[in-house]
């Protein structure tokens, strides 16, 4: 092995004790080593980048940006349809005078169309042609708990202590008139339903059945009382599908076959959530949804629950976490899902429909796809009514009072709301270039129907910081196009970058819409010390008392097994020592200089490794 001895400290290298020379320039004589910043990430900050957003439709709650499509959370809009951000559905609100939140709902068509929402001790008669409280009874003592029509009557449950009523075809509300017996006890109920074309009743942990019209007068007319499960577990909910009878307990789903009468506990998870919240189901479809403290199932028929929708997503971020639902309804090809998060007393009110590929969902069946209302207070009881004006509607309990909306034959939303805030949280991403910082520049877009009372805000963060706004409110495109750009130095720089935009709207049938997003960026990656160097190749080459025992072909060899190999050892020109890494090797051929014997050279891009 050769070192070298007097080097010259402009003209030689050292790599892992082996001396390397560098060429000269011909005409200037000076050693070949141009000292440059070399990036150790990726990222090539000559050459502006750009990241589009088409879609927001995927799902809710991704707080990494590992989906495309998703979003970390929305309120009131609509994100339904793919590739559109649409302000949530026009949402009415009907004020009742129901002294507790609304727990059930009902419709009858005698004496005239009405939807009866029941809720503390009262019930209110809703008429759905003008969304108006019609009339309003009160029910003595106990608090109204079930409605379930049967024939032209509306049997109405209000507990385990007080005699329960029933709503006859002229409108008039009276107390039943049956009695306990040895039999069992007739005259309470905590849950009507249906079991074909008999009436259902739950009362305490019993249940019966009565196939007569009279349901209300006489002990005979009721099946005698079956207790099922815990005798203190108390019957929530009695109803059917598809052939099975189900009583929702507090601690339980039960299910019963109609034609044998065999009892099967399977959605046993709630054992663990024993709770009177245990309350609420949706059919959709074949399958059923079950609303409890546990959060929300489906139940597939005669196999097992599985949890489904933000459960699924197992969000650790953003206000669902820790929220639970209280009550559900499905129409079409969406289901309405109310999530309650009782630390700040806020529902959320969910659209989700069936899982795609793709979707942040995790594998879950169901995707929650976008919030269309946000309200302080519970959601108890959802309905869809047909007998709405202008097609089918959607009510849900809004604390005491009713919300109504209406609804598109296939379950979205038909009319749009213009007033209060829309706003939608993109995913965060760091564009495919973890760790790099990005200087943010611009973002273009597409957008519909813009006006002075359509707007649009951009905001923005990085690295999970604060919001800014970018740019002011949009009023208007220019043929659906338009822009807006950061002040350079106000947050306008990081390594993950979070978008939102919130909306205004105005028109209920022609409202503001974003379709398609672009950010225009420049990445800055890490940049650390290094130098291009250019070295020549002669045999058992010398200068200046320095000397190789290499020839040109081991040299060369040398260098190129430098670059697909670890870091090495370098002193440079300037004598200082260090590790470093050897890439993008590149030849020239041989010259002649000066009457020298004809030699090589090659380059190499040196890197110190020292990053701090």
């Amino acid at each position: 092995m050769s070192v070298a001895v007097s080097r010259h400290p402009a003209s030689t290298v050292v790599i892992d004790d082996e001396v390397f020379f560098l060429a000269k320039d011909p005409k200037s004589r000076a050693p070949m080593w141009l000292p440059r910043q070399v990036q150790t990430q990726e990222g090539d900050p000559a050459r502006p980048r750009r990241f589009r957003w088409n879609d927001w439709s995927r799902g809710i709650g991704d707080s990494r940006g590992a989906f495309r499509g998703s979003v970390e959370h929305c309120e009131n809009v609509f994100l339904g349809l793919i590739g559109r951000v649409l302000p949530g559905p026009a949402i009415g609100v009907i004020t009742t005078s129901l002294d507790g939140p609304v727990a059930c709902f009902e419709e009858v068509t005698a004496p005239a169309n009405r939807v009866l929402a029941g809720g503390g001790t009262k019930i209110a008669e809703i008429n759905p042609a003008t969304h108006a409280v019609a009339t309003t009874a009160t029910m003595p003592g106990g608090q109204v708990m079930s409605l379930q029509r049967f024939y032209d009557q509306v049997a109405v449950a209000l507990g385990d202590s007080q005699q329960f009523y029933r709503r006859d075809a002229s409108g008039t509300y009276s107390a039943s008139t049956t009695t306990s017996d040895t039999n069992g006890d007739y005259r309470y109920a905590r849950a009507f339903g249906l079991r074909g074309s008999d009436l259902v009743r739950g009362w305490g942990n019993k249940w019966s059945t009565c196939s007569a019209a009279n349901f209300y007068g006489v002990n005979g007319n009721w099946s005698a009382d079956y207790p099922i499960g815990d005798p203190a577990g108390k019957i929530l909910q009695v109803f059917s599908h598809n052939r099975w009878d189900y009583v929702l307990k507090e601690e339980g789903l039960y299910s019963f076959d109609q034609e044998t009468s065999d009892e099967a506990n399977l959605l046993t998870d709630l054992e663990a959530f024993r709770s009177g919240e245990n309350r609420w189901y949706a059919r959709w479809h074949d399958q059923l949804l079950i609303c409890s403290l546990a959060g929300l199932y489906r139940y597939l028929q005669q196999g097992a629950a599985r949890p489904v929708g933000v459960e699924e997503l197992e969000l650790n971020e953003g206000p669902l976490q820790n929220a639970f639902p209280t009550a559900a309804i499905a129409f079409g090809k969406w289901a309405y899902v109310a999530w309650h998060v009782a630390a700040t007393n806020t529902t959320y009110v969910v659209m989700h429909r069936k899982a795609r590929e793709g979707d942040a969902t995790l594998g879950s069946p169901v995707t929650p796809v976008c919030i269309i209302d946000t309200f302080s207070g519970r959601c108890n009881a959802m309905w869809i009514t047909s007998l709405g004006a202008n097609g089918p509607e959607l009510y849900f309990g809004r604390g005491a009072n009713v919300a109504w909306l209406e609804l598109t034959r296939d379950g979205r939303p038909a009319a749009y709301r213009t007033s209060g805030t829309m706003r939608v949280d993109f995913a965060p991403t760091d564009l495919g270039e973890p760790m790099t910082v990005k200087y943010l520049r611009g973002l273009e877009f597409v957008a519909r129907n813009v006006a002075s009372g359509r707007t649009l805000q951009w905001a923005a963060r990085c690295d999970g910081g604060s919001w800014s706004d970018v740019g002011a409110a949009v009023t208007a495109v220019t043929a659906t196009y338009g822009e807006r750009y950061w002040t350079p130095g106000t947050n306008d720089s990081g390594r993950v970058v979070q978008l939102r935009v919130t909306l205004t709207n105005d028109s209920a049938t022609s409202p503001v819409e974003l379709r398609d997003v672009v950010l225009n960026y420049e990445s800055r990656p890490v940049m650390t010390s290094g130098a291009v160097a250019v070295f020549r190749l002669r045999d058992f080459d010398e200068e200046e008392g320095a000397t190789s025992r290499l020839t040109a072909r081991e040299m060369r060899e040398r260098l190129m097994g430098y670059c697909e190999a670890g870091a090495v050892t370098l002193t440079d020109p300037y004598g200082d020592t260090y590790e470093a890494g050897l890439s993008m090797f590149e030849g020239e051929p041989s010259w002649r200089y000066e009457g020298q014997e004809p030699q090589e050279q090659v380059q190499l891009l040196v890197r110190r490794l020292d990053y701090a």
